[in-house]
């Protein structure tokens, strides 16, 4: 009966610890606050989840009181400066380097697991599900072992690919240089649908939400069906960044420096806010949206208003904000001020700050998981900041 009573307690354990797994990678972080979770959970996609909110709604390890005493757990050099986004998933850290390789470390150590040469440019990202790391590179997108790297199939478009792929429901979309959207079956690789529609190069990653595929081309931005690919709506912006849903909410920041609010559902625009200068995505989190511009702009909005809670200057950021637990990381790609920063979200107070020395964080936005930041520098360094002990 006690071994009975065990298997049970084994089997309902493992299954609450994939519920909260895969439960990780499709919360946004919305008005309601969540129950904290103790367990492991993964930072699987560029910005968290597949709305690229940025933020973990999961974290409880890391907030405003004890940031301060973040310390580095260790940190691994590449020959050149790390640009893309790391992911975490399942113990390990998936990041794109400079030497066109996707690279895969122990997320405890930093020791190195694996590496697979992609051939894709330097700010590649990868997106992690179902244990497969899926990375582009070339006209290529390939579909690699999560746990040794080898390839499991690879789909290869008309030009050169460098949109960051989102996994949902089993189905990988993306974009491609060869004006395109893709919808590839994620298990086979087999092509679920096309939308060439665009007809110009499509750079940013699809934020996915609702049914609903969000990208950004050089001419405007497409709402598609994500079943068939079908255009649901378009809006005028054409965007060098990716858009982020949440909430029912569509955020893109445009060429004209604003960033706009729009209806998830019809494109309908809720709300407008001019910048003086170019903006990265912004991160979302309990119905604040934060945002940060190369001017040195940063500013904590209302998701649902656009009007304004709080706005610092003076720090430069290249990257885009990540944001969990009340706390917002943020490298500086300012030359002289070459930080890594923590401020806290309710007033935009730093509340931490680390340098990497002669060399800026110019591109690489944090992933914030498990009580552990991960980060890239121009010093071609991956690091791993944690509370000491």
């Amino acid at each position: 009966m006690k071994l009975r009573t065990l298997g049970c307690l084994s089997l309902f354990l493992i299954a609450f610890f994939n519920t909260v797994q895969q439960a990780s990678a499709q919360v946004p972080c919305g008005a309601t606050t969540l129950a904290r979770r103790t367990l492991l959970i993964n930072w699987p996609f560029v910005r968290f989840d597949p709305g690229h909110s940025g933020c973990n709604p999961y974290e409880s390890i890391l907030h405003p009181g004890n940031v301060a005493n973040l310390a580095v757990k260790w940190a691994y050099h590449f020959a050149q400066g790390i640009d893309s986004n790391p992911v975490v998933a399942n113990g390990m850290v998936y990041v794109g380097a400079a030497d066109e390789n996707m690279y895969a470390l122990n997320a405890s150590t930093g020791e190195f697991v694996w590496r697979f040469r992609t051939g894709g440019y330097e700010f590649s990202s990868a997106a992690v599900a179902n244990g497969v790391v899926y990375a582009v590179g070339g006209n290529n997108l390939y579909a690699l072992n999560a746990k040794t790297g080898g390839v499991l199939w690879a789909y290869t478009t008309g030009a050169r690919v460098q949109s960051y792929p989102t996994v949902v429901n089993g189905v990988v979309y993306f974009g491609s240089g060869d004006g395109s959207v893709y919808a590839l079956n994620a298990s086979t690789g087999d092509l679920v649908w096309k939308n060439a529609t665009p007809g110009v190069e499509v750079n940013t990653s699809p934020a996915v939400a609702n049914g609903m595929v969000y990208i950004s081309s050089d001419d405007k931005l497409y709402a598609l069906n994500a079943s068939t690919g079908d255009v649901i709506w378009t809006s005028k912006q054409d965007s060098p960044d990716s858009a982020v849903v949440a909430d029912g909410i569509v955020y893109v920041f445009a060429d004209d420096f604003a960033l706009y609010a729009l209806d998830a559902n019809t494109g309908a625009l809720i709300w407008k806010v001019s910048l003086t200068w170019f903006a990265r995505s912004p991160a979302i989190e309990k119905g604040v949206v934060y945002l940060t511009s190369l001017h040195g702009d940063f500013y904590a909005l209302n998701a649902k208003t656009g009007a304004q809670i709080w706005h610092k200057t003076g720090i430069p950021c290249s990257s885009a904000p990540s944001v969990a637990n009340g706390v917002i990381y943020l490298g500086s790609s300012d030359p002289i001020d070459n930080n890594m920063y923590a401020f806290d979200a309710a007033t935009g107070t730093v509340l931490w700050q680390y340098s990497t020395g002669a060399w800026e964080i110019r591109n690489s936005a944090a992933a914030v998981v498990n009580g552990t930041v991960y980060v890239g520098s121009e010093n071609g360094n991956l690091y791993a900041f944690h509370l000491p002990n």
